[in-house]
């Protein structure tokens, strides 16, 4: 299944997703991520929770993560953090197979 780049404007962050995280990662990756907008993401398959995307990405710093976000609202981008830790090995090759195809498909619009 090929990724899409939804529309992320805002994380509406719940305590419980603070805590759960903190146990993983520093939650404020997963606002990097969204910041560095360097992101795929794809529908969350395995969990038991509707309407979820497995988003991988890389921050500013070069940090690869992958998180799980529940749409709040995605007609206006509003997305809730569910669980999130840093990129599995495989997790940063499926991120990697699609920047360099992106990267690729820039090239050739310019020329």
């Amino acid at each position: 299944m090929s990724p899409s780049r939804p529309l992320i404007v805002e994380l509406d962050w719940t305590e419980d997703a603070l805590k759960h995280i903190e146990r993983h990662i520093d939650p404020g990756l997963v606002d990097e991520l969204f910041d560095a907008n360097d992101y795929y993401a794809w529908e969350n398959r395995n969990a038991s929770i509707p309407d979820s995307l497995l988003v991988i990405g890389r921050c500013e710093h070069g940090n690869h993560v992958t998180a799980i976000i529940l749409a709040i609202d995605r007609k206006i981008g509003i997305w809730r953090p569910i669980t999130a830790w840093g990129s599995t090995r495989s997790e940063r090759e499926q991120f990697s197979r699609y920047a360099t195809l992106d990267k690729g498909r820039a090239k050739r619009r310019r020329k």
